[in-house]
């Protein structure tokens, strides 16, 4: 499951970098990676942040070595990965509620970390250490896309479509108004 988790992390990377180029197909791409990604982590997060693999997962022997505390923080750990890969898709896609998403994973990822922190310097469990690349590695990516703002998101997308790039903001900070859908489809009408 590590290597599957990889190669969804990867696509997820490669279609965001997809996405800046202005290649086709990315945001189906980034999509699909994404919520793959998350489900990974949502259903089977306890077993690979504990390194269950996938044949013993189902079987008794896998969980020999491994406590129902470490479990918890694994099934935790998981539904917090899982919302933060989500809500970091909401913002780069420009869905809804991305901020204030991305916001609620990162809080969740703070208390998360901090009982997990806990629990290791007051019984050395080896969970965290196990997990101290993805703790980083998420943590940083989510707080590099939630202080971005939709501008400079929309600047860094649209670099070379000035008026386009314009007519988006302005129609991301009126949502739903009709005037600045059409100014917006008349940019997009000049690019095409």
């Amino acid at each position: 499951m590590k290597k599957v988790e990889i190669v969804l992390f990867t696509l997820t990377i490669i279609a965001f970098a997809m996405k800046i180029m202005h290649l086709p197909y990315n945001s189906i791409l980034i999509t699909l990676a994404s919520v793959m990604l998350s489900m990974l982590y949502m259903f089977f997060g306890f077993a690979l942040l504990n390194g269950i693999k996938l044949r013993t997962m189902f079987k008794a022997e896998g969980y020999k070595s491994v406590s129902l505390l470490r479990i918890l923080a694994g099934m935790a750990l998981g539904f917090v990965f899982s919302t933060m890969v989500v809500y970091n898709l909401f913002k780069v896609q420009f869905w809804p509620y991305g901020d204030q998403g991305l916001l609620m994973s990162l809080a969740m990822y703070g208390v998360v970390i901090l009982v997990i922190a806990i629990l290791y310097f007051m019984k050395r469990r080896t969970f965290f250490k196990i997990n101290m690349v993805r703790l980083a590695l998420f943590g940083l990516i989510s707080l590099t896309v939630y202080s971005l703002s939709y501008d400079s998101l929309v600047d860094m997308y649209y670099s070379g479509m000035p008026k386009y790039a314009k007519a988006y903001k302005d129609y991301l900070k009126h949502p739903g108004d009709p005037y600045y859908m059409k100014l917006l489809n008349e940019a997009r009408q000049e690019y095409d």
